[in-house]
């Protein structure tokens, strides 16, 4: 990151207030289904990870944290690890203008994280500050319910993703530190360019809802694009180990197919989901998952996946934002 870089300033608390007012509580459970829940994601968490680790040929070199929480811990969760780390990255105090574009920006931000809130089923958040596994059961027990599916193969599957993002940090101390650079990057490059995100809402919702839309494409500045590129190649290889990874660790789960089958077919579902997908650019991150998953299996084919953990070893070794779709230029390039 460039030392003249300047970051926005945004009120994290009135963005996590306000979306935890429009999401809407989730799956009801009584106390006794609560805790019964609480306990078997614990459980299944743990017994996920050595389980992965032998799939993925990666270690665990940190104590796990797991933390079973509901959607509007979730959404203070995410907030507070961004005060954390924006603060790090640009501790001055800001000014009152900025602090004024600071509730603005959080007002914008606020829907994007009610849905998301509605949506995550896990996330292992590397930049907390005690790294930790995060479950949120009222998305988990609605997912489960509404795909019809065993609960306990269900959650196994959600846990070997997440603990696979675990074991990628865990394998690459400097990972964490690079994409806060990359993010840092685009961000300080007007990364709100173009109205921000409301104009860019506007511009979706007027649009054909068949029409294919990059939402990145409405809100990051030109400038920004080729780091936006480049972090979305991580992110794509990331998110495509966690689902290879994920399949293989999981043969095991009686159900597998009949998983994989409906949870892409939700991934995939229409109606207003896929238009909040296309607002708050899920749509872009549905395509990472198939292109990482791509990579990563066209990689094991050629070298076996030792030869893909080769992406953990150094910032350099990443795959660039050609060579993710390109896997052979990725190969030759390490291995040459």
């Amino acid at each position: 990151m460039s030392n003249e870089a300047v970051l926005p300033h945004i009120d994290w608390m009135l963005a996590a207030r306000t979306a935890g007012r429009m999401a809407p509580a989730g799956e009801l459970l009584d106390a006794a289904e609560r805790k019964a829940m609480v306990l078997d994601l614990r459980a299944t968490a743990e017994r996920a990870l050595p389980m992965v680790s032998e799939a993925a040929e990666l270690q665990s070199t940190t104590a796990t944290t797991d933390l079973v929480i509901d959607r509007l811990s979730f959404t203070h969760a995410v907030c507070r690890t961004g005060e954390r780390l924006l603060a790090s990255l640009q501790p001055s105090s800001p000014s009152l203008r900025e602090r004024v574009q600071g509730r603005a920006l959080a007002l914008q931000m606020a829907p994007m994280l009610a849905f998301l809130s509605t949506r995550v089923l896990g996330q292992f958040d590397p930049f907390a500050e005690e790294p930790r596994l995060c479950l949120v059961a009222p998305n988990i027990a609605l997912v489960e319910r509404s795909l019809q599916v065993s609960p306990a193969d269900f959650r196994l599957w959600v846990c070997l993703h997440e603990q696979t993002h675990r074991l990628q940090f865990d394998s690459a101390p400097w990972l964490a530190e690079h994409l806060a650079a990359r993010l840092v990057d685009v961000m300080s490059i007007e990364a709100t360019a173009g109205g921000g995100v409301l104009a860019a809402m506007r511009r979706v919702i007027t649009r054909d809802s068949d029409t294919p839309v990059d939402f990145s494409e409405l809100v990051i500045a030109p400038e920004a694009r080729a780091d936006f590129n480049e972090l979305s190649a991580v992110m794509a290889l990331l998110e495509g180990h966690a689902e290879a990874m994920m399949d293989r660790a999981g043969r095991e789960i009686g159900s597998l197919a009949v998983l994989r089958r409906s949870f892409d077919a939700r991934r995939r579902a229409g109606g207003r989901h896929r238009l909040f997908r296309q607002l708050f650019g899920l749509e872009a991150k549905l395509a990472q998952y198939r292109t990482g998953r791509d990579f990563c299996e066209a990689v094991i084919r050629d070298v076996g996946i030792a030869g893909l953990n080769v992406v953990f070893a150094a910032p350099e070794k990443l795959p660039t934002a050609v060579e993710i779709n390109e896997p052979q230029l990725w190969l030759q390039r390490v291995q040459g």
